[in-house]
């Protein structure tokens, strides 16, 4: 029979294994009266296999193995009230309070709390008498790390982005740590990080040799990076002293933005840079990222042309831009972990905003939207990938670790790419604007003399109403008729505006045709009145008169069949020196005809109300018609006019009517 210490239960294997498979087996194994002292005892061997299973396992270094991220292998503590000193959390009080990590890249975000973190060193190496430690972080304020001695004490070593550059054990854009530990030696390490910024804590071992690799690897890469991104600010710089087009300048800046803010997040700025500077004033990020922000916006909307395409987003846009400029003037009073939290929720919402847009003007059709929403998809793309190689959720190698400067470098190169298909359509958009302008100019032109006859600007001795100026003037002797709708004003207050818009358009429809077939040319319309100049004889002004009121009666009989009224005009002509030309401002001018002349052909019009003539012509008119026994013309006598000491001979001119 065995013994019970040789009892197949109490083998190496069962204390590790599942306790729901390990219960049942002890339960079959004892007699009932010994089952409760066995229950009790298999939860005391749970517990203490359980809380050695948690324990912090050492990190075992051989020569096998050049890189170990240490994560896992570390213990965590959270100081939340930022009190406890390196003689409290090595005591047994706190000892204990050490948290078994269970990520590979511990992060926290924001926060007012100091961690402490814990990790055992074995080594077997024969070949490697020491390790570099990197935390790949290089915004940490401060960073304490804590080297045993060989009597037991720990010798403290300060570090952090507050601290000089000069004091780092290598100069590197990280922190790295030169760790001695020679083999067969077990050491114990301890680290405290306090941040203004987010927590983050990736720990990774290097071997001396596999570092200068990982390291060359890097420069390599960010030469390439920093390369491309120079290349493409000189680019678009000298396109923007080229082209002047204020874009380009916008993305130049942008460029510098987004270039000195990568530099920034991978500590290259401090490393090569501004180190004593920043040694000094560590926290320049907010008025970096303030910055970016306006400029981001504010090339965004220059690009996507937002003013035009979406107004209303644009306003919203403009909203967040100034927001930024205003939130300058606090960064003195905000401290800085609050104002980074804030800058991180209002750059989400910016970052939503412009993207959203960008896609919402593409499918309304603006081509260079395209290349706006498939640059910002390669950035958004990259820095996912980044941010999940932070949280472990991805691993980390070449792709990830470098994902945002990839999706930063498409980004620049489609933003420069997206710029040069803008100009080319704004070229093809002007030279169209241009054509349609040359179009609408010869339009404006074709309309220009319905307002102001081409007769008129040839008098002027001008070919075109551009060419008019205020008070250009000429004197001519022409002849002027007068015409006017009898009782106009008791017509037309029985129609409605449309409709009496409509009455006279169809009466002036017939009248002009037939002004421009006798040689003349109509001046202007005052109402329902009519002013029409005659250069080149007086016969033509009385022949007009007479068609005129044949067309009249014309006009009646279509208005007869609809069952409305006829309509009588009465007309007055005279001959005589005219000046004609431009009066007004420099704002509004018009063409106008100044004579005596002028007033005697409106009384004479205004005589056919009163006379049973419908068409009064001066003597004047008279002696300078050539056939006069064409037309049946009746002296009335001499009439005196309103505005003239002398009375004039005035006569009737008699027409078949149809």
């Amino acid at each position: 029979m065995r013994s019970k210490k040789n009892h197949p239960l109490f083998k190496k294997k069962f204390m590790t294994a599942s306790l729901f498979n390990f219960i049942p087996a002890v339960f079959k194994e004892f007699n009932m009266k010994y089952r409760l002292v066995a229950f009790i005892f298999i939860i005391f061997i749970f517990v203490l296999v359980n809380g050695k299973l948690e324990a912090q396992e050492p990190v075992i270094l051989d020569d096998s193995i050049e890189k170990y991220p240490i994560g896992l292998n570390t213990s965590i503590l959270e100081d939340t009230g930022n009190k406890l000193r390196f003689q409290d959390v090595t005591s047994k009080t706190f000892s204990d309070r050490f948290k078994k990590s269970d990520k590979v890249s511990p992060s926290y975000g924001f926060t007012d709390s100091v961690f402490w973190i814990r990790f055992t060193l074995r080594s077997k190496s024969i070949k490697h008498s020491y390790w570099l430690m990197e935390l790949d972080f290089p915004l940490m304020d401060k960073i304490s790390l804590f080297v045993p001695n060989p009597n037991g004490e720990y010798t403290e070593k300060r570090y952090g982005y507050s601290m000089p550059f000069a004091q780092r054990d290598i100069r590197h854009r990280n922190f790295v740590f030169k760790l001695d530990i020679q083999n067969g030696e077990k050491k114990t390490y301890y680290l405290r990080f306090e941040n203004a910024d987010r927590m983050e804590i990736p720990l990774t071992l290097w071997s001396a040799t596999s570092f200068q690799e990982k390291n060359r690897t890097e420069q390599y890469i960010f030469g390439i990076y920093l390369g491309i991104i120079f290349v493409m600010f000189l680019y678009n710089l000298f396109l923007f002293f080229s082209i002047k087009d204020r874009t380009y300048l916008y993305y130049v800046l942008y460029i510098l933005g987004f270039g000195f803010f990568q530099l920034t997040q991978n500590g290259l700025v401090y490393e090569y840079f501004l180190p004593e500077f920043l040694s000094k004033f560590n926290h320049y990020i907010p008025f970096a990222t303030v910055f970016l922000l306006f400029i981001v916006i504010h090339f965004s909307q220059s690009f996507l042309n937002t003013k035009v395409n979406t107004q209303k987003i644009n306003v919203f846009l403009s909203a967040l831009k100034y927001t930024q400029l205003v939130l300058i003037l606090f960064i003195p009073f905000i401290s800085y972990p609050f104002f980074i939290q804030l800058e991180s929720i209002m750059a989400s919402l910016i970052l939503i905003a412009i993207f959203t847009t960008g896609i919402i003007i593409m499918f309304k059709g603006y081509r260079p939207a395209k290349y706006f929403v498939f640059a910002w998809t390669s950035l958004i793309i990259g820095g996912i990938v980044f941010a999940f190689k932070v949280s472990a959720f991805l691993p980390n190698n070449v792709l990830t670790s470098y994902a945002m400067q990839v999706g930063s470098v498409v980004e620049v190169i489609l933003l420069s790419l997206g710029l040069g298909d803008r100009i080319n359509m704004m070229k093809s958009q002007n030279e169209k604007i241009q054509q349609e302008a040359l179009a609408a100019q010869t339009r404006m032109t074709e309309s220009f003399s319905r307002f102001v006859p081409k007769e008129f600007l040839q008098f002027l001795n001008r070919a075109s109403i551009v060419d008019v100026d205020l008070g250009d003037q000429v004197i001519q002797k022409m002849t002027i008729l007068f015409s006017d709708i009898r009782s106009f004003t008791s017509i037309s207050e029985k129609l409605s505006p449309q409709e009496n818009i409509d009455f006279l358009n169809s009466y002036l429809t017939g009248i002009g045709p037939i002004i421009r077939k006798n040689n003349g040319f109509i001046d202007k319309y005052i109402g329902d009145a009519i002013m029409a100049l005659f250069p080149e004889s007086a016969e033509d002004a009385v022949r007009t008169a007479i068609d005129m009121q044949k067309q009249v009666s014309k006009f009646n009989n279509i208005r007869t069949l609809t069952g409305k009224d006829p309509i009588q005009i009465g007309i007055g002509i005279h001959i005589g020196d005219l000046m004609l030309g431009t009066i007004g401002e420099s704002h509004r001018i018009d063409t106008t005809v100044i004579s005596d002349a002028v007033n005697i052909a409106s009384r004479l019009e205004s005589l056919t109300k009163k006379i049973d003539y419908n068409i009064i012509i001066s003597k004047d008119v008279f002696n300078n018609i050539k056939e006069r026994d064409k037309y049946n013309c009746k002296t009335i006598g001499r009439v005196k006019i309103r505005g003239r000491m002398d009375p004039i001979t005035v006569i009737g001119v008699e027409f078949d009517e149809i």
